[in-house]
């Protein structure tokens, strides 16, 4: 598709002030998206990238000379395919070669707000973030709020207990649902943070004067916070709880333990929760809807199906993303984006994630596979699909332990620790890392474990622990089973059980740390 003299601004993003936020009406976006021909949207996306690469490489000095250093002449990228072949960049070889103001717009950085990524694979990055952004993101949230969890129809209080201060999520959350409520939505925000007695303090006080709570946070953290308020005396089966998680994966099994804890009836699990897939890089990346937890749940109870079609044999995290923000692609298995209103501009950046876009139609399909229509997918989960593309997601590339050449991946260990032999003994946060035995300094698989308050940790404790590991590994993890017939117990990891509340390991302040990196 050839480049035209369109202005971006238009094309890309039609709010341009946020009086034009507060007079949209998303219930005719709904409609959009509910009708539009998905391939229609996606082609939308590949015209805006290439019409965004051009800006780009004219107006932010570090993608000019990193263009320049690649030998790429940007007048000969004139279709989506020129635009596939230009390089990807990523943090090493872009964001850190580059002072900040030169990978901002005419290089200057005029953002109105910084965050910082949490530093998970490394140093932390500074990222100032655009008011079209933040626009973005609060549109998103309405889209996803009203729809999934109607805030339009329940007067409603939301607990943010993400990270408050210079981290992304939880600031973000603040903002965006304040804007929302100013759109005269029955809408309350408190914002606790990762406080947990502030948090409870608020369940307890505040539940009886709404009709619906959404309680946002880290998944291990929101475990933490049920499993406290049931030791405190709150009746969680007594008042109507909605969940926004963020951050990580999680697992059909831990939805379903939250979910029975705190008695969500079978018919409202696929919009009593809802995972958000964002980054500092980009913001929001994508979200989890009925229908990709639909799917989720029939590859979680089919393993066999899980390795056929996606190649591993944990399901992966399946997110609706809009085309209309952001040009994803994939390649050598990693997500690739583009992404059209960051105040750093993103063209081809490599968030070292990796998984696949999947198109609305090859979603839907993975449904008909499983005999189920378009039709019946959405009577059961009751909710329309919107005709957006997805991606599905094995977490980041470096998040994995090897040992003997193979990959554990922190998913298998959470099934371990999600099953009914442990999952009342441990908060289900861990840290995974390899290391050499003294005597032959051969390498093992050691994982570091948070257990419960109360639970009195001996030997027989720690057998029950790994044993139940192994059984997981040698189930969900093919390769680990292959190894496991070869050399036995010398496959096995060794299990090192810490209080709650450990600081070594386990910091209540931030994401957790799932692999430590020797």
């Amino acid at each position: 598709m050839p480049v035209d003299k369109k202005n971006y601004d238009q094309e890309l993003f039609p709010l341009k002030s946020w009086d034009d936020y507060y007079k949209s009406d998303v219930s005719r976006i709904f409609w959009i998206l509910a009708k539009e021909d998905p391939k229609k949207l996606e082609e939308e996306s590949k015209h805006n990238a290439l019409l965004f690469f051009h800006q780009v490489s004219s107006r932010v000095p570090a993608y000019k000379d990193f263009l320049n250093k690649n030998r790429i002449v940007p007048e000969k990228i004139k279709t989506i395919n020129d635009l596939k072949q230009v390089p990807w960049v990523d943090k090493e070889n872009y964001l850190k070669q580059y002072p900040l103001n030169l990978l901002c717009w005419d290089g200057k950085i005029s953002a109105p707000i910084i965050s910082s990524s949490s530093g998970s694979t490394g140093d932390p990055f500074f990222w100032p973030r655009s008011f079209k952004i933040e626009m973005e993101t609060t549109f998103i949230y309405e889209l996803f709020l009203r729809e999934l969890f109607e805030i339009d129809k329940h007067k409603t209080l939301l607990i943010n207990g993400f990270s408050l201060g210079i981290y992304i999520g939880g600031i973000f959350t603040l903002n965006c649902s304040m804007r929302i409520a100013q759109k005269s939505y029955p809408l309350t925000i408190i914002t606790p943070g990762i406080n947990k007695n502030e948090i409870l303090n608020s369940v307890e006080k505040l539940h009886q004067y709404y009709d619906q709570i959404i309680l946002s946070g880290y998944p291990p953290f929101i475990r933490d916070i049920i499993d406290d308020g049931i030791k405190r005396g709150i009746d969680w089966k007594k008042i109507k709880l909605k969940f926004y998680f963020a951050s990580e994966s999680l697992s059909e099994e831990f939805r379903s333990y939250i979910f029975d804890k705190v008695g969500i009836a079978e018919h409202a699990y696929y919009y009593s929760s809802m995972n958000l897939y964002g980054t500092a890089d980009a913001a929001i990346m994508g979200h989890e809807t009925p229908l990709s937890t639909f799917i989720r749940k029939l590859f979680s109870k089919n393993r066999a199906r899980c390795k056929d079609y996606f190649g591993t044999d944990y399901v992966p995290s399946l997110n609706q993303y809009y085309p209309m923000f952001k040009y994803v692609e994939t390649d050598s298995g990693e997500v690739i984006l583009t992404a059209f209103n960051a105040e750093v501009p993103l063209v081809r950046y490599n968030i070292h994630d990796k998984g696949k876009v999947l198109s609305y139609r090859e979603m839907i399909g993975l449904a008909e596979s499983f005999n189920y229509s378009e039709t019946e997918a959405e009577k059961i989960t009751g909710r329309h699909f919107w005709h957006l593309p997805y991606i599905y997601l094995f977490g980041r590339s470096d998040f994995t332990v090897t040992i003997y050449g193979l990959n554990v991946y922190p998913e298998n260990i959470k099934l371990a620790l999600e099953s009914r032999e442990l999952i009342d003994l441990t908060t289900g946060k861990f840290v995974m890392e390899t290391a050499n035995r003294p005597g032959d300094q051969s390498r093992y698989l050691l994982i570091h474990i948070e257990v419960l308050d109360g639970i009195q940790i001996n030997k027989p404790l720690i057998k029950k622990f790994q044993e139940t590991i192994i059984a997981t590994l040698k189930r969900v993890n093919l390769e680990y089973n292959h190894l496991y017939q070869s050399i036995k117990d010398r496959a096995n990891p060794e299990i090192d059980l810490r209080k709650q509340g450990d600081e070594k390991y386990f910091s209540p302040a931030t994401k957790q740390q799932w692999v430590r990196k020797s």
